[in-house]
């Protein structure tokens, strides 16, 4: 997919910097509101993708949380539309991605990914409790700024308004229904790899002619003590009792976020 340039300007006042990174079938690009000189994040589309309807589902669902403390997608949205053969949203700057900060400094705290973890928790029951499941939730999707502890959950491009695939669960390649539990089972995929910088399947994205296959059925074998091994105890409880959970049951979001008190 081309996308912007440099330099073009989106909507009259939104100039583009640089390419930050790819979401679903989107392009995200750093901009600046040449105005008032506000930095943006500018979500780009190709017009044939639109069937998809990724940005239209981003902005239904952003407009749904406006009332949802650190989920108000909808009241960061500055302008969206069309420019050229691009659908276009643009949002005030939220941060950066938790693998721009893992490739920063190293490594988390546990201090941190326990904080991180709590935050995800409670916006999880949030948006499951609108009837909503992400399907999408990995560490390029959950933002932060410097210096702060909030953390933004994005990119509700391919989520399931209902009744990249390492750090998707298990139901994903093998072609169930996502739930509320597959959310939870892959924020404990990704609270694994912030640990130790690599999952159970790692090796299989290099070797493997039938990946998407091949990651599902390990996920389906490996066991809770050995996916978490070196991990705290804390990140084992996690994925024990999500792992637990029947494919339709209502989690107990506050007994999870106890597990990292």
């Amino acid at each position: 997919m081309q996308g912007l340039q440099q330099g073009d300007l989106i909507g009259k006042t939104h100039k583009v910097k640089k390419p930050l990174s790819r979401v679903s079938f989107c392009k995200v690009y750093l901009g600046r509101n040449i105005e008032n000189g506000m930095k943006v994040a500018i979500k780009v589309e190709r017009e044939e993708m639109s069937n998809f309807l990724t940005l239209e589902r981003d902005l239904l669902i952003g407009r749904n949380f406006e009332e949802i403390k650190r989920l108000s997608i909808g009241t960061l949205i500055t302008w969206h539309g069309k420019h050229n053969e691009f659908q276009v949203m643009i949002t005030k700057m939220l941060g950066f991605d938790l693998i721009y900060f893992l490739k920063k400094y190293k490594k988390f705290s546990i201090e941190c990914i326990f904080n991180i973890t709590q935050q995800m928790i409670e916006m999880l029951e949030n948006i499951h409790n609108k009837n909503i499941i992400h399907r999408d939730l990995k560490s390029e999707n959950i933002l932060c700024k410097r210096h702060s502890d909030q953390i933004y959950l994005i990119d509700f491009g391919i989520a399931k308004i209902s009744v990249k695939c390492k750090k998707q669960s298990m139901p994903v390649q093998l072609e169930l229904e996502q739930s509320r539990r597959d959310d939870l089972e892959s924020l404990g995929y990704v609270l694994i790899y912030l640990l130790k910088q690599k999952l159970s399947w790692s090796n299989s994205e290099k070797c493997e002619n039938d990946l998407l296959e091949r990651i599902g059925q390990l996920k389906y074998e490996i066991k809770p003590q050995e996916l978490c091994q070196g991990c705290p105890q804390q990140i084992l409880n996690y994925m024990t009792q999500v792992a637990e959970l029947n494919h339709q049951q209502i989690p107990n979001y506050q007994k999870l976020k106890l597990i990292f008190n």
